[in-house]
Protein backbone atom coordinates (compact mmCIF):
# COMPACT_ATOMS: atom_id res chain seq x y z
CA UNK A 1 0.00 0.00 0.00
CA UNK A 2 1.66 3.77 -0.95
CA UNK A 3 1.53 6.19 1.75
CA UNK A 4 -0.86 8.29 0.58
CA UNK A 5 -3.15 5.25 1.02
CA UNK A 6 -2.00 4.48 4.56
CA UNK A 7 -2.93 7.79 5.60
CA UNK A 8 -6.35 7.54 3.90
CA UNK A 9 -6.50 4.42 6.03
CA UNK A 10 -5.81 6.10 9.15
CA UNK A 11 -8.10 8.86 8.47
CA UNK A 12 -10.77 6.13 8.12
CA UNK A 13 -10.03 4.59 11.17
CA UNK A 14 -10.05 8.07 13.45
CA UNK A 15 -12.99 9.18 12.07
CA UNK A 16 -14.77 5.97 13.03
CA UNK A 17 -12.95 6.03 16.51
CA UNK A 18 -14.41 10.21 16.99
CA UNK A 19 -17.88 9.12 15.88
CA UNK A 20 -18.20 6.20 18.34
CA UNK A 21 -19.79 6.87 22.10
CA UNK A 22 -16.69 7.19 24.14
CA UNK A 23 -16.63 10.87 22.56
CA UNK A 24 -19.98 11.68 21.96
CA UNK A 25 -20.58 14.44 24.28
CA UNK A 26 -22.79 12.84 27.07
CA UNK A 27 -22.51 9.58 26.26
CA UNK A 28 -21.73 7.15 28.75
CA UNK A 29 -18.46 4.34 28.24
CA UNK A 30 -17.96 1.21 30.29
CA UNK A 31 -14.56 0.05 29.96
CA UNK A 32 -15.33 -3.23 30.69
CA UNK A 33 -17.76 -3.73 27.85
CA UNK A 34 -15.93 -1.95 25.50
CA UNK A 35 -16.37 1.43 23.31
CA UNK A 36 -19.93 2.30 22.30
CA UNK A 37 -21.86 -0.22 24.81
CA UNK A 38 -25.03 1.14 26.37
CA UNK A 39 -25.96 -1.56 28.76
CA UNK A 40 -26.76 -0.03 32.00
CA UNK A 41 -27.85 3.47 31.27
CA UNK A 42 -29.65 3.01 28.34
CA UNK A 43 -27.93 5.13 26.05
CA UNK A 44 -27.59 9.04 26.27
CA UNK A 45 -25.88 9.82 29.80
CA UNK A 46 -28.52 10.96 31.58
CA UNK A 47 -27.15 13.08 34.88
CA UNK A 48 -28.86 10.21 37.39
CA UNK A 49 -25.64 9.75 39.16
CA UNK A 50 -26.07 12.21 42.14
CA UNK A 51 -28.95 12.44 44.59
CA UNK A 52 -29.23 14.15 47.76
CA UNK A 53 -30.81 12.17 50.79
CA UNK A 54 -34.37 13.05 51.78
CA UNK A 55 -33.40 14.71 54.54
CA UNK A 56 -31.10 16.76 53.02
CA UNK A 57 -27.45 15.67 54.75
CA UNK A 58 -26.34 12.66 52.14
CA UNK A 59 -25.48 13.10 48.65
CA UNK A 60 -24.80 9.53 46.67
CA UNK A 61 -22.80 9.52 43.59
CA UNK A 62 -20.38 7.37 41.76
CA UNK A 63 -16.93 6.63 41.99
CA UNK A 64 -15.20 6.32 38.69
CA UNK A 65 -12.10 3.92 38.68
CA UNK A 66 -11.24 0.37 36.85
CA UNK A 67 -15.34 -0.34 37.48
CA UNK A 68 -17.31 1.93 39.28
CA UNK A 69 -18.77 1.98 42.86
CA UNK A 70 -21.30 3.60 44.25
CA UNK A 71 -20.24 6.51 47.42
CA UNK A 72 -22.30 9.16 49.23
CA UNK A 73 -20.97 12.14 50.89
CA UNK A 74 -21.88 14.72 53.63
CA UNK A 75 -22.09 18.50 53.22
CA UNK A 76 -18.79 18.56 55.19
CA UNK A 77 -16.73 16.58 52.77
CA UNK A 78 -16.70 13.08 54.64
CA UNK A 79 -16.95 10.50 51.98
CA UNK A 80 -18.22 6.65 52.58
CA UNK A 81 -17.69 3.90 49.84
CA UNK A 82 -21.25 1.90 50.12
CA UNK A 83 -20.50 -0.90 47.54
CA UNK A 84 -16.86 -1.62 46.53
CA UNK A 85 -16.97 -4.37 43.80
CA UNK A 86 -15.60 -5.30 40.43
CA UNK A 87 -18.88 -4.68 38.71
CA UNK A 88 -19.36 -1.67 37.11
CA UNK A 89 -22.30 0.31 39.02
CA UNK A 90 -24.36 3.46 38.17
CA UNK A 91 -27.10 5.50 38.16
CA UNK A 92 -28.17 5.64 42.26
CA UNK A 93 -30.52 7.08 43.72
CA UNK A 94 -31.85 7.56 47.53
CA UNK A 95 -35.36 5.43 48.37
CA UNK A 96 -37.80 7.46 50.09
CA UNK A 97 -37.21 6.61 53.86
CA UNK A 98 -33.35 7.78 52.86
CA UNK A 99 -31.82 4.64 54.41
CA UNK A 100 -31.69 2.89 51.10
CA UNK A 101 -30.16 3.21 47.37
CA UNK A 102 -31.02 2.15 44.80
CA UNK A 103 -28.71 1.25 41.91
CA UNK A 104 -28.35 -0.47 38.59
CA UNK A 105 -25.45 -2.77 38.47
CA UNK A 106 -24.12 -5.50 36.17
CA UNK A 107 -23.66 -8.20 39.25
CA UNK A 108 -25.95 -10.68 37.61
CA UNK A 109 -26.87 -9.66 33.77
CA UNK A 110 -24.54 -7.54 31.11
CA UNK A 111 -27.69 -5.36 30.69
CA UNK A 112 -27.54 -4.33 34.76
CA UNK A 113 -30.29 -4.48 36.82
CA UNK A 114 -31.74 -2.34 39.48
CA UNK A 115 -29.88 -3.20 43.28
CA UNK A 116 -30.54 -1.86 47.00
CA UNK A 117 -28.40 -1.32 49.61
CA UNK A 118 -28.28 -0.17 53.11
CA UNK A 119 -26.13 3.81 53.38
CA UNK A 120 -24.64 2.32 56.15
CA UNK A 121 -23.14 -0.84 53.64
CA UNK A 122 -23.23 -4.18 53.29
CA UNK A 123 -24.47 -6.90 50.76
CA UNK A 124 -26.95 -5.42 47.81
CA UNK A 125 -29.85 -7.18 46.84
CA UNK A 126 -32.07 -7.17 44.05
CA UNK A 127 -34.83 -4.61 43.83
CA UNK A 128 -37.23 -6.80 41.67
CA UNK A 129 -35.55 -10.28 41.85
CA UNK A 130 -37.92 -11.57 39.45
CA UNK A 131 -37.92 -8.45 37.16
CA UNK A 132 -35.48 -8.67 34.13
CA UNK A 133 -34.26 -5.82 31.65
CA UNK A 134 -35.67 -3.13 33.91
CA UNK A 135 -34.51 0.23 32.51
CA UNK A 136 -36.57 2.45 35.04
CA UNK A 137 -37.46 2.81 38.88
CA UNK A 138 -39.44 5.41 40.26
CA UNK A 139 -41.09 5.07 43.44
CA UNK A 140 -44.58 6.56 45.02
CA UNK A 141 -44.03 9.99 46.92
CA UNK A 142 -45.29 7.98 50.38
CA UNK A 143 -42.95 5.10 49.40
CA UNK A 144 -45.86 2.35 49.67
CA UNK A 145 -45.44 1.75 45.87
CA UNK A 146 -42.93 1.70 43.01
CA UNK A 147 -42.96 2.08 38.79
CA UNK A 148 -41.04 0.60 36.84
CA UNK A 149 -40.43 -0.10 32.93
CA UNK A 150 -39.19 -3.30 31.89
CA UNK A 151 -38.78 -4.88 28.67
CA UNK A 152 -36.44 -4.30 25.52
CA UNK A 153 -36.38 -0.91 23.57
CA UNK A 154 -39.07 -2.27 20.97
CA UNK A 155 -41.66 -3.12 23.29
CA UNK A 156 -42.36 -2.07 27.15
CA UNK A 157 -43.98 -2.78 29.64
CA UNK A 158 -44.53 0.16 32.56
CA UNK A 159 -46.09 -1.42 35.95
CA UNK A 160 -46.72 -0.12 39.32
CA UNK A 161 -46.58 -2.58 42.03
CA UNK A 162 -47.50 -2.08 45.76
CA UNK A 163 -44.57 -2.75 47.79
CA UNK A 164 -45.72 -4.60 50.55
CA UNK A 165 -48.95 -6.54 49.07
CA UNK A 166 -49.29 -8.52 45.63
CA UNK A 167 -51.41 -5.30 44.02
CA UNK A 168 -49.29 -4.93 40.65
CA UNK A 169 -51.05 -2.91 37.36
CA UNK A 170 -49.45 -3.74 34.19
CA UNK A 171 -50.06 -1.70 31.20
CA UNK A 172 -48.05 -2.44 27.80
CA UNK A 173 -47.25 0.20 25.32
CA UNK A 174 -46.29 -1.54 21.69
CA UNK A 175 -43.17 1.09 20.14
CA UNK A 176 -39.64 2.14 21.44
CA UNK A 177 -39.68 2.52 24.73
CA UNK A 178 -41.41 3.84 27.83
CA UNK A 179 -39.44 6.44 30.01
CA UNK A 180 -39.24 9.37 32.48
CA UNK A 181 -42.06 7.94 34.94
CA UNK A 182 -43.15 10.36 37.70
CA UNK A 183 -45.03 11.07 40.35
CA UNK A 184 -47.04 13.90 41.31
CA UNK A 185 -46.49 14.93 44.97
CA UNK A 186 -50.35 13.54 46.28
CA UNK A 187 -49.64 9.64 44.24
CA UNK A 188 -52.39 8.25 43.00
CA UNK A 189 -51.52 8.31 39.42
CA UNK A 190 -48.21 8.08 37.76
CA UNK A 191 -47.28 10.37 34.07
CA UNK A 192 -44.38 8.74 31.59
CA UNK A 193 -43.51 9.44 27.70
CA UNK A 194 -43.93 6.85 25.48
CA UNK A 195 -42.39 6.49 22.08
CA UNK A 196 -44.16 5.04 19.02
CA UNK A 197 -44.39 3.93 15.45
CA UNK A 198 -47.01 4.58 13.37
CA UNK A 199 -46.87 2.18 10.64
CA UNK A 200 -49.68 3.82 8.38
CA UNK A 201 -47.65 7.34 8.31
CA UNK A 202 -44.47 5.85 8.76
CA UNK A 203 -43.38 8.02 11.42
CA UNK A 204 -42.62 8.41 15.04
CA UNK A 205 -44.30 9.86 17.53
CA UNK A 206 -44.25 10.68 21.39
CA UNK A 207 -47.19 11.00 24.00
CA UNK A 208 -47.61 12.04 27.14
CA UNK A 209 -49.65 9.00 28.86
CA UNK A 210 -51.30 8.70 32.01
CA UNK A 211 -52.20 6.07 34.94
CA UNK A 212 -54.21 5.82 37.80
CA UNK A 213 -54.62 3.18 40.39
CA UNK A 214 -58.36 3.62 40.50
CA UNK A 215 -58.51 2.22 36.52
CA UNK A 216 -55.24 0.38 36.19
CA UNK A 217 -56.35 -1.39 32.88
CA UNK A 218 -57.18 2.73 31.37
CA UNK A 219 -54.60 4.44 29.56
CA UNK A 220 -54.99 8.31 28.73
CA UNK A 221 -53.07 10.14 26.23
CA UNK A 222 -52.59 13.21 26.82
CA UNK A 223 -50.39 14.65 24.41
CA UNK A 224 -48.94 13.57 20.96
CA UNK A 225 -45.98 15.69 19.43
CA UNK A 226 -43.89 14.39 16.51
CA UNK A 227 -40.85 15.82 18.27
CA UNK A 228 -39.30 13.91 21.61
CA UNK A 229 -40.84 14.10 24.56
CA UNK A 230 -40.33 13.57 28.41
CA UNK A 231 -41.79 14.53 31.29
CA UNK A 232 -40.02 16.79 34.17
CA UNK A 233 -42.34 17.21 36.86
CA UNK A 234 -44.99 18.55 38.77
CA UNK A 235 -45.71 22.40 38.54
CA UNK A 236 -49.12 23.39 40.28
CA UNK A 237 -51.28 21.13 39.14
CA UNK A 238 -49.52 21.00 35.60
CA UNK A 239 -47.33 18.61 33.63
CA UNK A 240 -43.84 20.18 32.95
CA UNK A 241 -42.65 18.84 29.54
CA UNK A 242 -39.11 19.31 27.68
CA UNK A 243 -39.56 18.58 23.80
CA UNK A 244 -36.40 18.68 21.60
CA UNK A 245 -36.99 20.86 18.03
CA UNK A 246 -35.81 21.02 14.72
CA UNK A 247 -32.71 19.43 13.45
CA UNK A 248 -30.21 19.77 16.45
CA UNK A 249 -33.05 18.63 18.79
CA UNK A 250 -33.33 21.94 20.45
CA UNK A 251 -34.42 21.45 24.11
CA UNK A 252 -37.97 23.58 24.90
CA UNK A 253 -40.51 23.17 27.48
CA UNK A 254 -44.32 23.29 27.87
CA UNK A 255 -47.03 23.21 30.82
CA UNK A 256 -49.81 20.60 30.11
CA UNK A 257 -53.05 20.66 32.20
CA UNK A 258 -53.69 17.46 33.55
CA UNK A 259 -56.83 17.09 31.13
CA UNK A 260 -55.01 18.35 28.41
CA UNK A 261 -57.40 20.94 27.68
CA UNK A 262 -54.33 23.45 27.60
CA UNK A 263 -50.60 23.82 26.45
CA UNK A 264 -48.52 26.59 27.69
CA UNK A 265 -44.87 27.03 25.72
CA UNK A 266 -42.48 28.59 28.23
CA UNK A 267 -40.42 31.52 26.55
CA UNK A 268 -36.66 30.14 27.29
CA UNK A 269 -34.01 30.42 25.09
CA UNK A 270 -31.64 27.30 25.30
CA UNK A 271 -28.98 26.56 22.78
CA UNK A 272 -27.84 23.16 24.10
CA UNK A 273 -28.05 21.06 27.34
CA UNK A 274 -30.96 20.53 29.38
CA UNK A 275 -30.08 17.18 29.85
CA UNK A 276 -31.32 16.84 33.21
CA UNK A 277 -33.99 19.53 34.62
CA UNK A 278 -35.23 19.17 38.25
CA UNK A 279 -38.21 20.87 39.42
CA UNK A 280 -38.58 22.57 43.03
CA UNK A 281 -40.29 21.09 45.84
CA UNK A 282 -43.20 23.50 45.48
CA UNK A 283 -43.26 23.65 41.07
CA UNK A 284 -42.64 27.16 41.24
CA UNK A 285 -39.16 26.99 39.50
CA UNK A 286 -36.80 24.14 37.82
CA UNK A 287 -33.20 23.94 37.57
CA UNK A 288 -31.11 22.78 34.18
CA UNK A 289 -28.33 23.04 32.40
CA UNK A 290 -27.26 25.33 29.48
CA UNK A 291 -24.64 26.86 27.12
CA UNK A 292 -26.83 29.73 26.20
CA UNK A 293 -24.14 31.83 27.53
CA UNK A 294 -20.75 29.90 25.65
CA UNK A 295 -21.14 27.48 23.41
CA UNK A 296 -20.00 24.22 24.48
CA UNK A 297 -19.79 25.70 28.18
CA UNK A 298 -22.60 24.34 30.23
CA UNK A 299 -23.78 26.49 33.29
CA UNK A 300 -26.65 25.86 35.82
CA UNK A 301 -29.59 27.97 35.65
CA UNK A 302 -32.83 28.53 37.61
CA UNK A 303 -35.98 29.54 36.08
CA UNK A 304 -38.93 31.14 37.82
CA UNK A 305 -41.92 29.65 36.35
CA UNK A 306 -44.18 32.27 37.83
CA UNK A 307 -42.39 35.27 37.06
CA UNK A 308 -40.43 34.41 33.95
CA UNK A 309 -36.82 34.98 36.24
CA UNK A 310 -33.90 33.13 34.26
CA UNK A 311 -31.02 33.20 36.98
CA UNK A 312 -27.59 31.70 36.20
CA UNK A 313 -26.58 30.07 38.67
CA UNK A 314 -22.75 28.85 38.16
CA UNK A 315 -20.01 30.29 36.66
CA UNK A 316 -17.84 27.50 35.93
CA UNK A 317 -15.23 25.73 33.22
CA UNK A 318 -16.13 22.56 32.83
CA UNK A 319 -19.34 21.53 34.51
CA UNK A 320 -21.09 18.14 33.32
CA UNK A 321 -24.26 16.95 33.09
CA UNK A 322 -24.56 15.69 37.23
CA UNK A 323 -26.42 17.41 39.58
CA UNK A 324 -28.92 17.22 42.49
CA UNK A 325 -30.78 20.17 44.93
CA UNK A 326 -31.04 19.78 48.45
CA UNK A 327 -34.98 19.34 49.53
CA UNK A 328 -35.00 22.61 50.97
CA UNK A 329 -33.64 23.98 47.86
CA UNK A 330 -30.89 25.81 49.52
CA UNK A 331 -27.88 23.51 48.36
CA UNK A 332 -26.49 22.41 45.00
CA UNK A 333 -24.06 20.05 44.39
CA UNK A 334 -22.37 19.14 40.78
CA UNK A 335 -19.77 17.90 39.37
CA UNK A 336 -17.11 19.73 38.01
CA UNK A 337 -14.82 18.04 35.27
CA UNK A 338 -11.15 18.22 34.81
CA UNK A 339 -11.42 18.51 31.58
CA UNK A 340 -9.40 16.12 28.94
CA UNK A 341 -9.61 16.08 25.01
CA UNK A 342 -13.64 16.37 25.43
CA UNK A 343 -15.43 19.02 27.47
CA UNK A 344 -18.98 16.51 28.78
CA UNK A 345 -17.31 13.08 28.67
CA UNK A 346 -18.75 11.10 31.32
CA UNK A 347 -15.17 9.77 32.47
CA UNK A 348 -13.57 12.59 33.02
CA UNK A 349 -12.10 13.06 36.85
CA UNK A 350 -14.19 15.39 38.53
CA UNK A 351 -14.75 17.31 41.73
CA UNK A 352 -17.83 17.42 43.74
CA UNK A 353 -19.01 20.98 44.68
CA UNK A 354 -21.71 22.45 46.90
CA UNK A 355 -23.04 25.71 46.10
CA UNK A 356 -25.16 27.25 48.48
CA UNK A 357 -27.95 28.78 45.99
CA UNK A 358 -28.80 31.91 48.11
CA UNK A 359 -25.27 33.35 48.90
CA UNK A 360 -23.47 31.67 46.04
CA UNK A 361 -20.62 30.19 48.28
CA UNK A 362 -19.44 27.18 47.43
CA UNK A 363 -16.78 24.62 48.26
CA UNK A 364 -15.55 20.97 47.32
CA UNK A 365 -16.73 18.05 49.01
CA UNK A 366 -14.06 15.85 47.12
CA UNK A 367 -13.22 13.99 43.70
CA UNK A 368 -14.52 11.59 41.48
CA UNK A 369 -11.74 9.59 40.02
Amino acid sequence: MSARGRWVVLAVLLAGLCSSSIFAEGRDYNPKKGLGQRYLTGGEFDGQNLDFSPDGRLVVYVRLGRSSDIWITDLEGNQKAVTSTPFWETRPFFAPSGDEIVFWSDRETDVGEPYSVLTTGGAAKRLLPNVSHCREVKFAPDGASLAFVQGTSKSDVLCWRAIDSNDEWNVRVTGEGIHSVMFPPEGGRLFATAAQFDAIQRRKYWSAIRLSNKAPSQVEYLLTDSNPVSTVGWANERLLLRRETGIAYTPSYCLLSEDAATSTSIALTIRHGASKTIISKGGDAFIYDSDKASPYDYDLYRYDIQTGEDRRLTHESGLLPSFTVSPDERQLVYLLGKRHFFARHPMSRGELICLDIATGARKTLGEND
